[in-house]
C-alpha cells in the first residue's frame, strides 16, 4: 500500500479514541495528504480509520464494505511517507506500548474469541458477524424487497467484553466484537403502503439483535416456575411480542454455555434453538421472515425462493452476480460456503438474462415458476372425448336451455369438489339445489367448433371436455369447473371467467383477450401460444403452466 494510492483524493471517516494524536491533529495530516475528511459514513466513504471505543460507524462501515484501517496501520502508512512532521514522532513506540498492556488485559478475551470464530473462519473463511453483515448488505438490493430499517449500534468495547467474558455464551462474545445492537426489518415491494399499524416484519422479515451493551440475565419470574425450571434468561433476537429468541440457563448450569430458545408466548412453550451461529445461518436461509424459527408465517420464505434464481444456477455466475452488487471476491466466496443451495435467496430471478424472461412470466402470471405434482391421464381423456360424437348445433342449443333452467331454479351458488378416479376428472358439485332443468355436464363430450357465444355457462361441469375451436366470446362461466379439458383454439374473448379452474387442461392458442380470468386456476395447463392482452388476472394462478410465446396482459 503506497500513501498516494491510500489517501489522496479518497474520502476518509475517523472514530474512536486515538492514542497517538487528537483526532483534529490526524485529520489536518489526512488532509495535507489529500484526502477528505468527513464526519459521517456512507456509501461514499472510502476509508474508515477506527482506534479504540469505536463506535457505530464502525459497524455501518462494515455494512457497507467500506475499507476498515486501524490507527496502527495508518500511523505507519504516515510515517513510511514522511507525513505528519513532528505530530508522528514516538507515535509507533506509544501505540506499541498501549498495544502491549491491552493485549495482556484482553488475552484471555481473545483467546476465547478466536476459539469461538475458528470453526466458522476454518470452513467459511469469515466470521459469523462478517457473513451476516455481508448478507444484509446484499439481500437488500432484492428489487422485489424494501428494507425500512437497518440500524446498527456500536461493538462492544473491550471494557464490556472483559466485563461479560465468562458470563455468556462465546458465540455471543465473538458476534460482540463486531457487531453491536442490529435491528433489520423488511417487506415485499407490494407491501410497502400497508405497514402502518402493524407489527414490525409483518408481511416480511425481521431480526433485532439486542447487543452485549444492555445484556441483562433475569432471573426466573415466580409464575413461571410452576411449570418451568430454568434458573435465568437473556434477551437474544426480539423480533415479536409474541416470540423471542432467549439464552436461557438451568440451575447449575454456567451461563456461558446458556443455551439459545424460542419462547412461544402464544403456546407458553421453549423450544431449543441450537448455537448462536446455526441460529443465524438457519434464520439468513429463511430470509429472517417472520416466525422463521416455527417455519415461517405467510408463506414469505418459499416466495423468496420462488422469485429466485434456480438453485441450479453455476457457481460461477452467483459468484460474479455477488460480486457486481459490492462483495469481493472473498467474500462472495465466503457467503456461498455459509448458504450453501441457499445462497439464491440473495438474487432475485431477473439477476440473468433467462431469469428475466421468468421474471416477466411471473409478473404477469402468478406462480408461473412454481412447480406442480398434478397429475391426470391427458392421453385418456382425449382419447374419450375426441371419440365421443360431437353435439350438434341443436343438442348444444338444448344443453344450453337447460341449463339455463337449472340455474334460474336454485342450482346457482355451490361448488365442485374435483377427483380422480382411473386418471379421469370427476367433478362433483354441492351446495346448492335446482328444481328444474338439467346442470351442464360436458364430462368427455365432444363441443369443437360450437359458437356458445354470450351462452351463461357459470356453474357448469366442462371437466375432461373435447372443445377444439370452441366460441365462448363473451360466455359466463363463473363457478364452472374445466379441468383436464382440452380447448385449443378456443375462443374465450370478453368472458367472465372468475374462478374457473383450469387446472391441467390445454389451451393451446387460446383467445382470453379482455377476458375477467380473476382468480382462475391454471395449474399445469399447456398455454402456449396463448393470447391474454387485456385480460384480467388478479389472484389468478399459474404454477406448472406452460407459457411458451404467450401474449402477455399488458
Amino acid at each position: 500500500m503506497n500513501l498516494e494510492s491510500t489517501f489522496e483524493g479518497k474520502t476518509v471517516v475517523l472514530t474512536g479514541t486515538f492514542v497517538t494524536m487528537k483526532r483534529d491533529d490526524a485529520k489536518k495530516i489526512l488532509t495535507d495528504v489529500g484526502a477528505k475528511v468527513s464526519g459521517s459514513i456512507s456509501s461514499k466513504t472510502d476509508i474508515l480509520v477506527h482506534g479504540e471505543k469505536a463506535g457505530s460507524k464502525l459497524s455501518k462501515a462494515r455494512s457497507l464494505g467500506t475499507l476498515l484501517m486501524t490507527e496502527e496501520e495508518m500511523v505507519a502508512l504516515l510515517t513510511e511517507s514522511g507525513s505528519g512532521g513532528g505530530a508522528l514522532d514516538g507515535a509507533a513506540d506509544k501505540l506499541a506500548a498501549a498495544n502491549a498492556a491491552e493485549d495482556e488485559k484482553m488475552k484471555d478475551v481473545r483467546a476465547t474469541i478466536a476459539a469461538a470464530n475458528a470453526a466458522s473462519l476454518a470452513d467459511f473463511g469469515a466470521t459469523p458477524a462478517q457473513l451476516l453483515l455481508n448478507y444484509l448488505r446484499v439481500f437488500e438490493q432484492r428489487p422485489d424487497v424494501h428494507v425500512y430499517d437497518k440500524k446498527m449500534g456500536a461493538p462492544a468495547s473491550n471494557t464490556t467484553l472483559l466485563g461479560k467474558h465468562g458470563r455468556v455464551p462465546p458465540e455471543l462474545l465473538a458476534l460482540s466484537t463486531e457487531l453491536g445492537a442490529l435491528e433489520f426489518n423488511w417487506v415485499f415491494e407490494d407491501f410497502k403502503g400497508e405497514r402502518e399499524g402493524r407489527s414490525k416484519g409483518y408481511n416480511g422479515g425481521r431480526m433485532q439483535l439486542q447487543g452485549l451493551d444492555t445484556f441483562r440475565w433475569w432471573p426466573i419470574q415466580e409464575w413461571r416456575k410452576e411449570y418451568e425450571g430454568f434458573e435465568a434468561d437473556a434477551m437474544f433476537d426480539e423480533f415479536v411480542a409474541e416470540g423471542l429468541a432467549m439464552l436461557s440457563h438451568d440451575p447449575g448450569q454456567d451461563p456461558a454455555s446458556a443455551t439459545l430458545v424460542f419462547d412461544n408466548a402464544n403456546d407458553c412453550t421453549r423450544e431449543v434453538l441450537g448455537t448462536i451461529n446455526d441460529y443465524l445461518r438457519n434464520g439468513a436461509r429463511a430470509g429472517f421472515c417472520w416466525y422463521w424459527q416455527m417455519g415461517g408465517e405467510g408463506g414469505f420464505t418459499e416466495r423468496l425462493y420462488m422469485n429466485s434464481l434456480p438453485k441450479s444456477t453455476p457457481a460461477a455466475t452467483i459468484l460474479e452476480l455477488l460480486e457486481a452488487k459490492g462483495l469481493s471476491a472473498t467474500e462472495a466466496a465466503s457467503l456461498q460456503k455459509w448458504l450453501g443451495d441457499d445462497i439464491v435467496i440473495l438474487l432475485h430471478l431477473s439477476e440473468t438474462p433467462e431469469g428475466k424472461v421468468l421474471a416477466d412470466l411471473q409478473k404477469s402470471f402468478p406462480l408461473a415458476n412454481e412447480s406442480s405434482a398434478r397429475e391426470m391421464d391427458a392421453a385418456l381423456i382425449e382419447s374419450l372425448a375426441s371419440s365421443s360424437p360431437a353435439l350438434t348445433a341443436d343438442e348444444f342449443a338444448e344443453f344450453l336451455s337447460a341449463h339455463e333452467r337449472f340455474l334460474a331454479s336454485g342450482g346457482a351458488g355451490g361448488f365442485w369438489q374435483s377427483l380422480s378416479v382411473s386418471g379421469l376428472p370427476m367433478c362433483i358439485y354441492q351446495g346448492a339445489a335446482a328444481t328444474g332443468g338439467e346442470q351442464a355436464v360436458a364430462r368427455l363430450k365432444n363441443l369443437s367448433g360450437l359458437d356458445a357465444s354470450g351462452a351463461n355457462l357459470e356453474y357448469a361441469d366442462l371437466s375432461g371436455t373435447y372443445a377444439i375451436g370452441l366460441n365462448l366470446s363473451g360466455a359466463k362461466l363463473v363457478g364452472s369447473i374445466a379441468v383436464d379439458s382440452i380447448f385449443d383454439g378456443a375462443n374465450f374473448e370478453g368472458a367472465t371467467l372468475a374462478g374457473v379452474d383450469f387446472s391441467g387442461a390445454r389451451l393451446v392458442g387460446a383467445n382470453f383477450r379482455d377476458a375477467d380470468l380473476t382468480g382462475a386456476d391454471f395449474e399445469c395447463c399447456d398455454l402456449t401460444g396463448a393470447d391474454f392482452t387485456g385480460a384480467k388476472l388478479h389472484n389468478s394462478r399459474f404454477p406448472g403452466a406452460i407459457l411458451t410465446d404467450v401474449t402477455h396482459p399488458e
